[in-house]
């Protein structure tokens, strides 16, 4: 599992708890998805965010970091 994971459900619960106004969570994190600041853990950047228990993770800028394990490739 990619350093900085989690579930898309739980992204979700915590953007309705933090950000006021009308907002649609799932659209926030595929703008993420798409604005390569998030990706599924298997490292597919095209695969889109869902809701439920999938589990997605920050994209590290600097990936020459000794403390940043890459996906591992597998759905």
């Amino acid at each position: 599992m990619p350093s900085l994971a989690f579930s898309s459900y739980d992204a979700m619960m915590w953007l309705c708890n933090r950000v006021e106004g009308v907002t649609n969570p799932l659209e926030i994190l595929e703008a993420m998805r798409e604005q390569r600041l998030i990706c599924h853990s298997s490292g597919d950047i095209k695969m889109p965010v869902v809701p439920g228990f999938y589990m997605y993770y920050i994209v590290q800028q600097d990936i020459n970091s000794s403390d940043y394990p890459p996906p591992l490739g597998d759905q």
